[in-house]
């Protein structure tokens, strides 16, 4: 599937699977948001659309 946007999200532990994700996509182009700064990452959150994909990835798996 095509998605206009695409953001990938986590906390403390979580988030180095986030950024790992977004380093690995963009060697193929791949352009997605990650935000460490918890303000921006509901900000993205709130904005986001049906043409959105959110990726939130948690320490416990669920």
């Amino acid at each position: 599937m095509n998605y206009e946007r695409v953001g990938a999200f986590g906390l403390m532990f979580s988030e180095t699977a986030a950024l790992d994700l977004q380093i690995k996509l963009s060697y193929n182009k791949k352009i997605i948001v990650t935000n460490l700064n918890d303000m921006k990452q509901e900000k993205f959150i709130e904005e986001a659309g049906e043409d959105t994909l959110l990726i939130i990835f948690s320490d416990p798996g669920y």
